[in-house]
C-alpha cells in the first residue's frame, strides 16, 4: 500500500490540482540475457545490441573481472585461427568489458577478457587462437553497474 500527499511550496498555498497513476511491465530481458541462450555471431558480423533491460550474470569472472553489471551472450565456433571481438569499431554508450569462455554455460572456463583496450578509448577487444570446431562463448557486460548500448564485431585472422 502507497499513501501520495501532495501540497504546496509555499506556507498556505492550496487549490486544485489534477493527479494520475499509471504502471507499466518493465520490457522484456534480451532474448540472450543467459549464457545458454548465447546468440550466435559470424566472422565480420557487426551486432548493435543493448544491455539496458538484462540481468547480472553472476559467478563468471574471467581474468578479475566479476560481472557486476548486466550482460548479454553470443556465441561462435573457432576455425584455427586468431579470433577477434570488440566494442571499438562502433559508438558505444558506456565502458565495457568482455569475457571470452570455452566450455559449457555450467562449467565456463575463461579464455580472455578486457576492459578498456589501450587504442580504442572505454571500449574493449579481447582475441584469442581458436581451435577448430570448438564453440567459444562471449559476454558483453559494463563496468560497476553501468547499462547501455553498444556494438560487438568479430573478426578472424591467420
Amino acid at each position: 500500500e502507497y499513501w501520495i500527499l501532495v501540497f504546496g511550496v509555499g506556507l498556505g498555498d492550496s487549490g486544485e490540482f489534477g493527479l494520475s497513476l499509471t504502471s507499466s511491465t518493465p520490457p522484456p530481458s534480451p532474448a540472450n540475457d543467459v549464457c545458454s541462450d548465447a546468440e550466435d555471431i559470424a566472422i565480420g558480423a557487426g551486432i548493435s545490441a543493448s544491455t539496458a533491460f538484462a540481468t547480472v550474470d553472476g559467478d563468471t569472472s574471467c581474468a578479475d573481472f566479476v560481472p557486476q553489471s548486466p550482460g548479454v551472450w553470443y556465441k561462435t565456433v573457432g576455425n584455427g585461427s586468431v579470433y577477434t571481438v570488440d566494442t571499438c569499431s562502433f559508438e558505444t554508450s558506456f565502458d565495457t568489458i568482455i569475457s571470452v569462455f570455452s566450455g559449457a554455460c555450467d562449467a565456463l572456463l575463461c579464455v580472455g577478457a578486457n576492459n578498456d583496450y589501450d587504442s580504442c578509448g572505454l571500449s574493449s577487444s579481447v582475441s584469442w587462437q581458436t581451435q577448430d570446431g570448438e564453440e567459444y562463448l562471449i559476454l558483453v557486460f559494463g563496468v560497476g553497474a553501468v547499462r547501455g548500448e553498444f556494438g560487438l564485431s568479430l573478426t578472424s585472422s591467420n
